[in-house]
């Protein structure tokens, strides 16, 4: 059993309790309470030309509770069979955009959402394997808003959707260099909603996979055809338009020296996406004439892993650049914290590089320094018309380059951890001009934790300064984020 608390700043807790039982040697399960609540009455502070005033972030709480039961099944040593039954149940206020004069809001969100699923797999002698995957998920949404620009003085928007899902994969293993896989999904989904533009649409997708395979101590090579068909319908009126695509994709590793740690990868990807449900449906949000998104995506990596000395026993370098051609790339603009416009950008370009490192200083015995950092640079812009202004400019709050580290101190007293993310500029709209330009920002963290056990029982304590040098920034414009804030976490586990 684990026993967990958390508390921190803004009225925040959050106790949480889980529970495992081992019945016998073939069945086990588990079930897990959740409850987390806080006001987030944070301070802030509103500046307009001259004018700077202290203000509280109104508006802001949020309650939400969450359980679910797991269970576990070996019915013999080669098959497995999975359950789980999820709830989560969420109430909170959205803050309003701040506005000089105006930074409260009347917006409410409830959202629910439930799903069961069962996972079973099994091994035949005969080099085959079987999965077979089934879920049923349920989720509701329900916004509510106050005004005289509504009938009756508010508005109270509810959806209901439901999706049924079931899918098996067959992989076949002839030799122990090659595999094949071949998988089938089918997915049905529906909506229902209370809104004037309701047409309660529903969608068939069915999606075909054949997966090839090769696999030595230097080669890993993979190719992947996928099919996708999409039927979209509505009971009253007209649903999307349906849409069928084949899409294969490939990619290769190699590492050059048999007892070397190198590796070079390269890898190419044919990308389909549809709209979902709340992209193509949701009222003042959705579009149903949204295109789907489609893109080639090209990668060449290289990864780097070695153990040197004792004082360096763990160092892992990756480095990957890529291109991405996007057609029709569905992009959200926020209107506020619940309703986001969706919109197609005809072509977008993205070049981008991605590197990574994770090392291990062992400094001595029982003391170890952890360092972790990422950093990525992302060239994305709208290249649809040349004739318009904002052509080849970046697409709106997409920055250019965003990275993040941590440094952590582990030894026998109290471990400690520094850690920072951040990003550049970013821009609100398609046009990158100074009016439309969002500040980067820098947030730093630390953290204190420790464990140790005492007889059967064995505890875990951690501390959190967030924000720690109380930064104040955007990651929507005009949605000012938290300054400074603490949390302190205490879990035992017997």
């Amino acid at each position: 059993m684990t026993g967990q608390i958390k508390t921190g700043s803004f009225g925040m807790i959050n106790p949480l309790i889980r529970y495992e039982q081992k019945f016998n040697e073939k069945i086990s399960a588990s079930t897990t309470g959740e409850f987390m609540r806080a006001d987030n009455l944070y301070p802030f502070t509103l500046v307009n030309g001259d004018y700077v005033s202290k203000e509280k972030r109104y508006n802001n709480n949020i309650q939400t509770y969450r359980g679910e039961l797991n269970l576990y099944i070996s019915p013999n040593n080669r098959s497995t069979l999975n359950g789980k039954i999820y709830y989560y149940d969420t109430n909170q206020q959205l803050p309003g955009a701040v506005i000089l004069y105006n930074a409260k809001s009347r917006e409410k969100l409830r959202e629910r959402n439930f799903f069961s699923q069962v996972h079973y797999r099994t091994y035949w002698e005969n080099n085959l394997s079987l999965l077979i995957n089934g879920k049923f998920n349920w989720s509701q949404s329900h916004y509510h808003d106050e005004g005289g620009k509504y009938p009756g003085g508010e508005l109270n928007d509810r959806y209901f959707q439901r999706e049924y899902y079931t899918s098996g994969a067959l992989l076949y293993t002839p030799t122990s260099h090659w595999s094949m896989v071949y998988a089938a999904d089918y997915i049905y989904n529906n909506l229902n909603a209370n809104t004037p533009n309701n047409t309660s649409p529903y969608r068939h997708s069915i999606l075909q996979t054949a997966t090839l395979r090769y696999q030595t101590d230097n080669i890993t090579a993979v190719a992947i055809l996928l099919g996708s068909i999409y039927l979209n319908g509505a009971k009253e009126g007209n649903g999307a338009e349906n849409r069928r695509k084949l899409s294969p994709s490939f990619s290769f590793s190699w590492k050059p020296c048999t007892d070397g740690q190198l590796y070079l990868r390269t890898s190419y990807k044919d990308i389909f996406r549809v709209a979902t449900f709340s992209e193509n449906y949701f009222d003042r949000m959705g579009s149903r004439d949204l295109r789907p998104e489609k893109a080639q995506q090209y990668n060449i990596g290289i990864t780097y892993q070695n153990n040197f000395t004792s004082w360096l026993p763990a160092i892992s370098l990756t480095l990957d650049g890529y291109y991405n051609k996007v057609k029709d790339k569905i992009v959200a603009m926020p209107y506020n914290m619940f309703i986001w416009n969706m919109v197609n950008l005809g072509k977008v370009e993205i070049w981008g590089v991605d590197a990574n490192i994770n090392t291990t200083f062992q400094l001595a015995k029982h003391y170890s320094l952890l360092l972790t950092g990422n950093y990525t640079y992302q060239y994305a812009v709208d290249k649809t018309d040349p004739e318009v202004v904002y052509y080849k400019h970046q697409i709106a709050y997409t920055p250019r380059h965003s990275a993040g580290a941590s440094l952590a101190l582990e030894n026998p007293f109290i471990n400690a951890s520094l850690h920072a993310t951040g990003v550049s500029k970013r821009y609100i709209a398609s046009e990158n001009r100074p009016s439309n330009e969002m500040d980067g920002y820098i947030e730093y963290g630390l953290s204190l934790y420790r464990s140790f056990k005492i007889k059967k029982f064995t505890y875990n304590l951690r501390g959190d300064i967030i924000n720690l040098g109380n930064k104040q920034y955007d990651i929507v414009k005009s949605y000012p984020m938290p300054g400074r804030s603490y949390k302190l976490t205490c879990s035992i586990h017997f």
